[in-house]
């Protein structure tokens, strides 16, 4: 099937060799056959059921989260996640179990996109408080921190950060006190899109006033070198649904026709 290109094969960077179908309606129709076809496949079925009474669906994604690359597992939650309601279940199911729990704990670890991180949080989150709390209190704050320090897009560290707090607010303080606050700085000063600065600063006033006072003169500066004033109302919006407080003290500091136009399109109460 690899030489009729009916599936592909891939090797990344450190991750060991994957196989994968063209598309899911592919997958869809294999599987709906193994289901449909007790005789079809019988041998590879009983292999990946180990002769349980489990449902085929749940085994198939039981095995691959917890037999390969842990840092697979991120991408199995964030694919469930957005799929029908029976694939909701589904999650909640395989989250339960303590195996694949200590393989999504390993995917976050070894993940490097904290967008993904971010994502993976937040859907665990919906599903389950307390495997999201468990695994939120499990993360390495200086680890973590030093994957953000890398990072220079703010829309994914905004991510990051709004799906640790999302479960832990005590953690998400935790790692905004451990980044460094000029380097912050100046990846904001240099973000291009400005809603995601909104985005990001939002999370960080949910969770650190003294840290959002620190960063308010950069983010207000930002918006002044603004020329889309779409784009600056939906800054402030973003900040003032995580704190009216802080949206403030940033519309302050700006130009008072800027602030005018920023009213008068009901953008500030």
């Amino acid at each position: 099937m690899i030489e009729l290109s009916e599936i592909i094969e891939t090797e990344e960077i450190g991750r060991n060799r994957m196989l994968s179908l063209i598309h899911s309606s592919a997958a869809d129709l294999y599987f709906g056959a193994y289901q449909a076809y007790p005789s079809f496949g019988r041998r590879t079925k009983e292999k990946i059921l180990n002769q349980k009474n489990e449902d085929l669906e749940y085994r198939l994604f039981y095995k691959y989260m917890t037999s390969t690359d842990p840092r697979n597992a991120i991408e199995v939650v964030i694919h469930l996640s957005w799929w029908t309601a029976k694939r909701v279940t589904l999650l909640k199911k395989l989250t339960r179990d303590e195996k694949v729990e200590k393989s999504i704990k390993e995917s976050i670890e070894r993940e490097e996109d904290i967008k993904k991180i971010g994502s993976c949080m937040l859907d665990i989150r919906f599903i389950s408080e307390e495997v999201a709390l468990k695994l939120t209190n499990c993360i390495n704050i200086d680890t973590l921190s030093a994957k953000i320090e890398k990072e220079k897009d703010i829309g994914k560290i905004g991510m990051c950060l709004g799906g640790i707090a999302t479960s832990s607010k005590e953690v998400a303080l935790e790692l905004v006190n451990s980044l460094d606050i000029e380097v912050l700085s100046l990846k904001i000063g240099k973000e291009e899109n400005i809603v995601e600065i909104g985005g990001c600063f939002g999370f960080i006033a949910e969770v650190s006033r003294e840290t959002t006072l620190k960063l308010v003169d950069t983010v207000s500066n930002r918006i002044e070198r603004e020329k889309d004033i779409a784009k600056i109302g939906g800054c402030v919006k973003v900040i003032a649904e995580a704190s009216e407080k802080v949206a403030r003290d940033i519309v302050n500091r700006l130009n008072p026709k800027l602030r005018e136009e920023l009213q008068k399109r009901g953008w500030l109460k």
